[in-house]
């Protein structure tokens, strides 16, 4: 019997050292490459140390997690791991330091790293990058670093992403390489080969008739829409009395400015980003009714998710909202929403031409909380789709493209990238 060339191994041993050698023993000299995802409370150095212990050769990556996904579903504060034992593939992993600061140098060393001759005479490509999730103090770097890689790697590379959790916390997480466990580095895994890989964005939120323009806007914070407040106008389209946005924002405010140690005793004592997410009405409204911008030459909408938003009525967004941006006000389907994970995995499997034989999932950390106790359903309908070897997790941040067009940069949707025969 031919040999599975993707291989998942997990653990929820809370000691780090027998976790790693619960999930090590898929590994062994075969191994081309290895993806690795880890709950927060784990010694993120000791980790990398074992992989470079054991196995200094190998090419491999990972981060940290907001809930890990394996073969098997959902799995909370433990440690997954994808072994491939392909031979016929060529791998390169590159690092880059500093990426919250300067996103787009960092995407240019990235991609020095990962041009490779190995690689220019080969059919199929893919890149996958970690960088760090945005925290409640700061976030935006992915929407600089991506387009900029995406540019200089080309079209024709499936190029994807997930940037790591921490269980919910949106304090800080860290990558992991063979250079480290870094709060503010950019790794990423180059893999080409004869193999098949697809690679596509779904969410599950559709689009209304109404619409906005950003007249006016600093970066990343919208300051009006169609010439109003940004609050002002959202609430106009969502249908809602203005200050039922501004309800509770004050808290919200000032956690983005106290020091993470004085956040997070307040998320001890229950100002949670779960609980914000499910109960303050800005949050609710915003999840519930996201902007979109159309991609060119597509049906897709890519989606835009205010951060937070200020008692002056200014929205904050992840990433830069220029003025003369065009908005389309979406609305979350329940159905879609919940049926995106397998969607995206029959999407892949249709651009195969057949069954995958191993899947990445990266899922938002934010559909993870909307959904509770749907996320089983949300794996039994991705496995009537594809029972192949799968690894993943909870992300702050996914990236990759809407099945056809440019890599962007989303929040509550999924990314699945799919590898064929």
């Amino acid at each position: 019997m031919k040999k599975q060339p993707f291989v998942v191994a997990h653990s929820v041993n809370k000691d780090t050292r027998k976790a790693m050698d619960e999930v090590l023993q898929a590994l062994d000299e075969s191994v081309q490459f290895a993806l690795l995802y880890v709950d927060e409370h784990y010694d993120a150095d000791r980790i990398v140390s074992e992989m470079n212990r054991r196995f200094p050769h190998l090419a491999w990556l990972g981060c940290t997690t907001s809930g890990e996904i394996t073969s098997n579903g959902l799995q909370e504060e433990g440690i997954a791991l994808m072994a491939c034992t392909d031979s016929a593939l060529q791998v390169k992993v590159a690092y880059a330091a500093n990426v919250k600061n300067h996103p787009e140098e960092a995407a240019k060393l990235l991609a020095k790293q990962l041009k490779d001759p190995r690689f220019d005479d080969l059919p199929h490509h893919a890149v996958i990058v970690h960088t760090p999730g945005f925290t409640v103090q700061e976030s935006g770097w992915e929407h600089k670093l991506f387009p900029q890689l995406q540019k200089l790697l080309g079209a024709d590379v499936h190029l994807v992403g997930g940037s790591a959790g921490d269980n919910l916390k949106f304090l800080g997480s860290r990558v992991l390489s063979s250079k480290g466990a870094q709060e503010d580095g950019a790794v990423a895994i180059r893999i080409g080969g004869q193999r098949k890989m697809a690679s596509t964005v779904c969410h599950g939120y559709k689009p209304t008739t109404k619409t906005a323009t950003v007249t006016r806007s600093k970066k990343n914070e919208v300051i009006e829409l169609d010439g109003k407040p940004a609050s002002r106008r959202f609430a106009e389209l969502v249908g809602v009395p203005e200050k039922d946005m501004l309800t509770g924002v004050s808290l919200v405010k000032m956690g983005g400015f106290l020091p993470k140690k004085l956040t997070a005793l307040g998320q001890k004592f229950g100002m949670t980003p779960k609980r914000m997410i499910k109960e303050l009405p800005f949050y609710k409204y915003s999840v519930q009714y996201p902007f979109g911008r159309k991609i060119e030459g597509s049906d897709q909408y890519s989606t835009y998710f205010a951060k937070l938003i200020q008692d002056s009525g200014t929205i904050e967004f992840y990433g830069e909202m220029p003025e003369g941006t065009k908005l389309t006000l979406m609305e979350r389907d329940d159905a879609l929403f919940l049926s995106a994970e397998s969607k995206a995995l029959k999407t892949n499997q249709e651009k195969l031409g057949g069954k995958s034989v191993a899947n990445l999932i990266v899922e938002c950390a934010g559909r993870k909380i909307l959904l509770e106790d749907k996320i089983e359903e949300v794996f039994q309908q991705a496995t009537k789709v594809s029972n192949a070897p799968t690894i993943g997790f909870y992300a702050h941040g996914e990236q990759g493209s809407f099945e056809e067009g440019p890599v962007t940069c989303n929040n509550y949707s999924v990314m699945v990238l799919s590898f064929g025969k």
